[in-house]
């Protein structure tokens, strides 16, 4: 029985991977086609438009990369790191972020966490 667990564990990762791979390469995808579009003979104001929209793509990409991988391992250090790159691509560079935490302190993986 502990095999088949684990076994089933194994197999829940690699789909877990495959998923994720898979939607980073559909993000790929939509910010290709907006600098496709971008190439063409468009007004600046439409390039600047797109630039932004491939900021923000890469943004949800990076966001989704530290939530389903984790990272540090620290929650507000990968708190952080989300806010400032969210911040960036939407242009708002003076915003900021406090959080607080009120208890003992919890060591856990982010892997762990979203499991």
């Amino acid at each position: 029985m502990v095999k088949a667990a684990q076994s089933a564990c194994e197999a829940q990762d690699v789909l877990f991977e495959e998923l994720h791979h898979r939607f980073l390469n559909s993000l790929q995808v939509i910010a290709a086609m907006a600098s496709g579009v971008g190439r063409e003979q468009a007004p600046a104001s439409r390039r600047a438009l797109l630039e932004s929209l491939q900021d923000r793509i890469s943004a949800m990409g990076e966001f989704h990369r530290r939530l389903a991988l984790g990272s540090s391992g620290n929650l507000a250090d990968d708190s952080r790191q989300i806010w400032r790159c969210l911040t960036t691509s939407f242009g708002r560079t003076d915003a900021s972020l406090t959080f607080s935490v009120l208890g003992s302190e919890l060591d856990m993986p982010t892997a762990r966490v979203v499991a």
